[in-house]
């Protein structure tokens, strides 16, 4: 229901769904204008405040603008999230050759950034609501999360075989208390300023990491670095 009390239609279609429509081409501007007001109001006003209307009106444009894009309030949302490529960007850039800890430090850097963006409560946002609009949680599912976490476990998997985990209970433990560790972090310090928080985010990533990987029984060379052998992401 918006602001002026009519349906926004609720029904997820999809990932990204939009509206196939013949005409004019789309103003990029417009459609830039349109998902970052999204990230934004989501992030500020959670799924109670999320909308059409609000969103037109912080993105100065007209509501028929966003129903001709985006089918569902779910799939203006989902749009608005990053691609596999910009929210796995460090996992993604690692050599064939890391180590386990090079590996696990740069997901949990991925997560860092996807929670402290400007919009920072955005993500956090859909699971603390999941319990009430779990549409939500399943376009997530359905979105950034199932192949990249998938991956993360199977790289685990493979660290824990070749014997470098010999304490880890699961892979799915593992990746968990990273990921979890990550998010309360950044819950726990959300008056903090985004500035600051992020300065100080590449020694509690590795501080978190390392925690995790001693009680998995990991061998840390003399100097920190990464003993276990590489692999493939």
């Amino acid at each position: 229901m918006n602001d002026s009390g009519t349906d926004d239609r609720m029904t997820h279609a999809g990932r990204g769904g939009r509206a196939s429509r013949r005409g004019r081409p789309r103003d990029t501007d417009i459609d830039e204008r349109i998902l970052a007001a999204a990230k934004a109001v989501y992030a500020e006003r959670g799924r109670s405040g999320f909308n059409f209307e609000t969103v037109a009106r912080r993105a100065q444009v007209s509501k028929d603008a966003i129903y001709r894009r985006y089918g569902s309030q779910v799939d203006l949302l989902t749009a608005s999230w990053p691609e596999n490529e910009e929210a796995h960007r460090h996992e993604l850039a690692l050599p064939a050759d890391a180590g386990i800890r090079d590996y696990l430090i740069a997901v949990a850097k991925d997560h860092f950034v996807m929670y402290t963006r400007e919009t920072r409560l955005e993500y956090l946002r859909v699971y603390i609501e999941a319990m009430h609009n779990p549409e939500l949680l399943d376009a997530l599912h359905l979105g950034l999360f199932p192949r990249t976490v998938s991956r993360a476990r199977g790289v685990v998997r493979l660290a824990m075989s070749r014997g470098s985990l010999p304490l880890a209970p699961s892979a799915n433990a593992v990746i968990d208390a990273i990921i979890g560790g990550v998010a309360m972090h950044v819950m726990t310090a959300s008056s903090t300023p985004h500035t600051e928080l992020a300065a100080d985010g590449d020694a509690c990533l590795s501080d978190l990491v390392d925690m995790v990987l001693r009680g998995c029984g990991y061998g840390f060379a003399a100097n920190g670095a990464n003993a276990a052998p590489g692999f493939s992401p």
